[in-house]
């Protein structure tokens, strides 16, 4: 399923490492992160990742 994380003003939604047929729940869990990521309280930026990703400050 697709998660999705904050890290400051980096949205990073992770699609999961698994072959992400589009099945509708998850389908729907990304249009739940789609909808959080429109919604921001300030300027922001999107990454999307198909395997884990860590987003460290200053690198």
């Amino acid at each position: 399923m697709p998660m999705l994380d904050r890290q400051d003003n980096v949205f990073v939604l992770n699609l999961g490492d698994g072959e992400n047929c589009l099945h509708p729940d998850w389908i729907a869990s990304a249009n739940a992160a789609a909808d959080e990521v429109e919604n921001p309280d300030a300027p922001h930026a999107l990454v999307t990742a198909a395997t884990e990703l860590t987003v460290r400050p200053g690198t």
